[in-house]
């Protein structure tokens, strides 16, 4: 499968009730070039104060949606092994671009991709890092990583 993922760091800014879901947050972060609102399904496992401020993995070229009413413009990326879930983060800038270790693509012209293509990607975490066919995702020579520890092979979606 060729790599058609454009994952940057990003900066939470914002964060609010779903209005109309008890599980939902509505998350605005800071992507160096721009603010995007996404809503996540986080409720259960962060308290809003733990994400304001936390540098985090976005996949920016999902196509929108709305959820439950609330358009969200991409996905934070967040590991889940069965038992826990965590975000993912890097030790880099804002706005920075992460892609798999020997990988070189024209960012610019990056497809807007289904859920379920990305879901086809396979990206999991493998030694502390997340990978994709066992390759380090980097952000400018910094490594992609769950900011909880959970077991190797966990999902990242």
């Amino acid at each position: 499968m060729e790599y058609q993922l454009l994952i940057k760091i990003g900066k939470i800014v914002d964060v609010e009730d779903h209005p109309d879901a008890d599980k939902l947050y509505v998350v605005a972060v800071d992507l160096g070039d721009e603010e995007r609102q996404l809503v996540a399904g986080l409720k259960e496992i962060y308290r809003m104060d733990e994400l304001k401020g936390k540098n985090v993995a976005v996949l920016c070229n999902l196509k929108p949606a709305k959820i439950r009413g609330v358009i969200s413009e991409g996905m934070l990326l967040a590991a889940d092994d069965g038992n826990r879930v965590a975000l993912i983060t890097s030790d880099t800038d804002v706005g920075a671009v992460a892609l798999p270790e020997g990988v070189e693509i024209d960012t610019d012209s990056m497809p807007r991709i289904s859920f379920e293509k990305f879901m086809k990607h396979g990206l999991k975490v493998k030694d502390g890092c997340v990978v994709w066919q066992d390759r380090k995702l980097l952000a400018e020579d910094s490594v992609l990583y769950p900011e909880r520890e959970v077991k190797d092979g966990a999902l990242v979606r």
